[in-house]
């Protein structure tokens, strides 16, 4: 849960845990005359933006708000245990092998890997449950995975075209969710 922490000055407040997944944004008095205070959200890969200007409780509240819409999550069905089985080794796969093939482009998209597949199935955001509640963030990580290992298959014959039949099921279903997100942003070419 994130928390509201006192900065290193009377006229900081940081709304998370600095260069953490946690770390949401901050509040900043500029004139303790004036007492006007911004608000300044934070998202990895693209750094700060101004929200707003107001009272401490107004800014507050604002990022507060503003934020809030970033955590969204959005049910995805996982269809067998095969499939959930499917997506927790390609993520661990493409961990693996971040390194030499570049799965993801970003580093937002590598920790959101690691803290959806940790080492131990016990903390696991991934289980095999009928349905799973993820974020745009998450979403994407698995989908730029589950596309990674789909072209590495190609041509291959090892896997039986019953398995490869059954992950569709998943891959079509990440798209599907994603694509309703990218149509609600207004981004109907994606």
């Amino acid at each position: 849960m994130t928390e509201w922490i006192q900065g290193g000055y009377d006229g900081l407040f940081d709304y998370g845990v600095k260069h953490t997944d946690d770390y949401q944004g901050y509040v900043v008095r500029t004139n303790e005359e004036t007492g006007t205070w911004f608000a300044y959200s934070h998202t990895r890969g693209e750094g700060h933006a101004w929200i707003a200007e107001g009272t401490k409780e107004e800014v507050m509240r604002a990022l507060k708000e503003h934020k809030g819409t970033a955590d969204t999550r959005y049910t995805v069905a996982t269809y067998s245990y095969a499939c959930t089985a499917y997506v927790r080794t390609t993520l661990r796969r493409a961990l693996e092998l971040q390194s030499t093939h570049n799965v993801w482009a970003g580093s937002e998209y590598v920790n959101a890997a690691k803290a959806m597949v940790p080492n131990t199935y016990v903390t696991c955001k991934l289980p095999d449950e009928t349905t799973w509640e993820l974020t745009k963030l998450e979403l994407m990580t698995i989908h730029l995975a589950l596309e990674w290992r789909k072209a590495k298959r190609m041509g291959t014959r090892v896997t039986p075209i019953t398995l490869v039949r059954e992950w569709a099921h998943i891959e079509e279903e990440i798209y599907r969710v994603l694509k309703g997100i990218w149509h609600s942003e207004g981004k109907y070419w994606m």
